[in-house]
């Protein structure tokens, strides 16, 4: 089963401690995501699945809009993924 995450640009999401960032929207199952820490940047096309990081892939999701990308992420249950803000907000617990 895959988490399925509606991103509009420039708003992001982790996998593991892995910063990803919803870039480009070109249509409605296609977009482009960049990974933070490199840079290195993924097209996802339609429900074609694309490895991000070892054992994770992203595919589109279908009904996506013009404004936003419905992104796909199929990963092994002990990686965690995480829209930005609750990552965010979980990291500021954790240094309390």
């Amino acid at each position: 089963m895959a988490l399925v995450l509606q991103l509009v640009p420039g708003e992001d999401f982790y996998v593991g401690g892995e910063r990803y960032v919803l870039k480009e929207i070109v249509s409605d199952t296609a977009f482009t995501i960049e990974r933070a820490r490199d840079g290195k940047r993924f097209h996802i096309l339609d429900d074609k699945a694309i490895l991000i990081e070892a054992d994770v892939y992203a595919s589109a999701g279908t009904r996506g809009q013009a404004t936003s990308a419905r992104l796909c992420i199929e990963a092994p249950r002990s990686v965690r993924i995480l829209r930005g803000e609750l990552y965010r907000q979980a990291q500021s617990q954790i240094s309390r």
